[in-house]
């Protein structure tokens, strides 16, 4: 039976006011941006002040401070209650408290995402705040996490210092996973101050995770959060993590910015395509509900390109849509219908200048459809001319090109990729790959649909970027 409060519940759960975070403190404002979710939700973002963001800069830098002082045992225990209240507990957004059950259905219903890989990426993000001293001593150059506190070290009895390259760190978050908050949160474990700028489409794991760090125990700023790709503060912080194309703004930055989330990841074939290799394209494609910088979105082809393409186009083909709430859903939704159209709109683009759906040919069915009121676009094989521009494009949804290659251009035509993964490479191929300064992981055979593990580099380490390594005589006890 459904009681007045019950009732109360749900439309608030509905029509949500979200805040934006200055430090510790929740702040809501006038100026809002108003989303529309699956069903009736509907979000009211507010907009952060500049002053606000000038605020949010100043308490950055009263807490880098704070964040280098605390024991190292101290810190990696409240980096693991922030994974267990994140995992666990009722924490606010606004003015409700969210279950993290809840926190699933809300990303659900304003990113597309099916609840069962919503719920995968936010088990990640927790497994890795249990695990960040695995991580930490990962990305030191001694093993020892306490080297990004203290900044002295040694080896071979010759020491150095690693010296912080700013005070805090700005940060652009895109809304295509909750896992992607991994990145900034490994950037904070290295006791770095954040100022994130948040996409609105995916607001609900930032907020938790900044409630979950002030509960925690975190010093007031050690964490603030807005609204909106390029924002106020990030020409106002000492360096900046931005996902995506750099908006010219940012061009001058140099070496105090780095860009993360430009996957374009594809996959090699030499021959044919065993029906094993044909299950890991097909998992390297829908992992994520399509929509991860590793999900793979070129396959080159040496030999057959139509035929390996048809093979994952049939694999793909018996993937139903199915209801986001669905244990075993895969394809997402568009919450937005707009932006499905355009997308369709763009592969026709392509199939104009002569590139053929292959998923089209092997299931006879409309790539976009709608399902109880919902946009979907059904997971795509696009075979194409490998100088197509088209060629490697990231979309949202299980979406792969296809396209043939002699083993003399495949170097050349995987560059710029996040992950390389080979099927049946010889070792010249693969050792052409491993040098390509612009391939950031070569994965093989069995280990091709390895995809993120945050012990990896990804796009480098994330200490590589925030430290660099000085000489100061005689060594100091701290930096």
């Amino acid at each position: 039976m459904t009681t007045p409060e019950s009732s109360r519940v749900s439309q608030k759960l509905n029509e949500l006011r979200l805040p934006y975070k200055l430090g510790a403190r929740t702040r809501f404002s006038h100026s809002t941006t108003v989303l529309q979710g699956i069903g009736d939700l509907r979000l009211h973002i507010s907009e952060a002040p500049r002053l606000a963001q000038v605020q949010m800069v100043e308490r950055s830098r009263q807490a880098f401070e704070h964040l280098r002082k605390l024991p190292d045992d101290e810190w990696l225990a409240l980096l693991r209650e922030v994974g267990r209240l994140l995992d666990e507990e009722s924490l606010p957004i606004g003015d409700m408290p969210v279950d993290p059950e809840t926190h699933v259905d809300l990303v659900t219903r304003i990113t597309g995402v099916p609840s069962v890989r919503v719920r995968s990426a936010l088990k990640s993000v927790v497994t890795d705040l249990q695990r960040m001293e695995t991580l930490l001593s990962t990305q030191s150059p001694d093993g020892m996490p306490s080297v990004f506190r203290t900044g002295r070290s040694g080896q071979g009895g010759h020491a150095w210092t690693l010296a912080p390259q700013g005070q805090q760190l700005s940060v652009r978050v895109p809304a295509n996973s909750p896992a992607i908050n991994i990145t900034w949160l490994i950037a904070f474990a290295l006791r770095r101050p954040i100022l994130l700028a948040a996409s609105a489409w995916e607001p609900f794991t930032p907020l938790r995770l900044l409630e979950a760090i002030y509960r925690a125990g975190a010093p007031d700023g050690a964490a603030s959060l807005a609204f909106g790709d390029f924002l106020p503060f990030m020409e106002m912080t000492d360096q900046v993590l931005w996902a995506g194309d750099v908006p010219e703004q940012l061009l001058s930055r140099g070496r105090r910015l780095k860009t993360y989330h430009q996957g374009r990841s594809k996959a090699v074939v030499v021959g044919e395509l065993s029906p094993e290799r044909v299950d890991a394209l097909t998992r390297m494609a829908i992992s994520g509900a399509g929509r991860l910088c590793t999900n793979v979105s070129g396959l080159l082809v040496v030999g057959d390109a139509e035929r390996a393409g048809l093979q994952l186009a049939e694999s793909l083909g018996r993937i139903p849509i199915l209801p986001l709430s669905h244990p075993h859903a895969v394809v997402p939704a568009f919450p937005n219908p707009a932006v499905a159209r355009a997308i369709d709109a763009e592969i026709r683009a392509a199939e104009a200048r002569g590139a053929i759906d292959l998923s089209a040919r092997c299931t006879g069915q409309e790539r976009l459809v709608t399902v109880d009121g919902v946009s979907y676009l059904r997971p795509t094989v696009l075979l194409v001319d490998g100088d197509d521009r088209f060629f490697g494009a990231e979309l949202p949804f299980p979406f792969v090109t296809v396209a043939r290659a002699r083993e003399d251009e495949v170097r050349i035509r995987c560059r710029n990729s996040l992950i390389v993964s080979t099927f049946n490479a010889g070792p010249e191929l693969v050792r052409q790959l491993a040098h390509e300064p612009s391939v950031d992981k070569v994965f093989q055979d069995d280990f091709a649909s390895r995809g993120y593990d945050s012990t990896d580099p990804h796009e480098g380490f994330m200490s590589e970027f925030l430290f660099f390594k000085k000489a100061i005589w005689p060594p100091p006890t701290e930096v």
